[in-house]
């Protein structure tokens, strides 16, 4: 895999993939490779279903079936050479598309927990206003509130985890007391053990 993804590193559209940088809407989808099978001689599968005699064959007979049975042998592998190529082929295909997938899934992620901004957006529709009209004002007050209520949640957020960590520092004391405790009562009971 590490070998495919520095192969692909190299290549002019492949090095998008792998890269940190953002994917655009122009780069294309690579698109999936459908082969043909070669055509291949087929194996002569009736060599399989003539009967083995046990009478006596001649030398020529057993060559001439011995050359069959190996050329028969040797078209299989052809074919399965053919569709094992085919298979990798379609995996590496799979591997780009795979790649390009993991691209798309971060921009998309990237654009969808986009930060907000904090600064007011005074012209929203793209015209001209007033900055003394009520809704100008209306919308800086609003903003206002947002960013009071945004520190206010965070303070709030604050004063919970230090809660928590003092509540489980506590529990760790408590822990390592009773740990203490126990280990004593445990010396305790092997020393009567002794004695009895």
């Amino acid at each position: 895999m590490c070998i495919m993804y520095s192969n692909l590193g190299v290549t002019s559209s492949g090095s998008m993939l792998v890269s940190k940088n953002h994917i655009l809407s122009a780069y294309k989808v690579a698109a999936p490779v459908f082969e043909d099978t070669p055509l291949l001689p087929k194996p002569d599968w009736t060599l399989l279903q003539k009967r083995n005699d046990a009478n006596y064959q001649s030398r020529n007979y057993l060559l001439q079936q011995n050359v069959a049975l190996t050329e028969s042998l040797h078209h299989s592998r052809n074919i399965i050479h053919a569709y094992q190529l085919k298979e990798e082929h379609a995996n590496v295909a799979l591997v780009v598309q795979n790649a390009h997938l993991n691209k798309l899934n971060h921009v998309l992620h990237t654009k969808e927990n986009k930060k907000k901004s904090n600064h007011t957006v005074l012209f929203a529709e793209g015209f001209g206003h007033h900055l003394t009209n009520d809704e100008s004002i209306a919308l800086l007050k609003g903003q206002r509130e947002r960013q009071e209520k945004e520190a206010e949640e965070l303070e709030q957020r604050r004063i919970v985890q230090v809660d928590q960590k003092a509540a489980r520092a506590a529990k760790e004391a408590e822990w390592k007391e009773i740990v203490q405790k126990h280990d004593e009562v445990v010396v305790e009971w092997k020393a009567e053990c002794q004695r009895l």
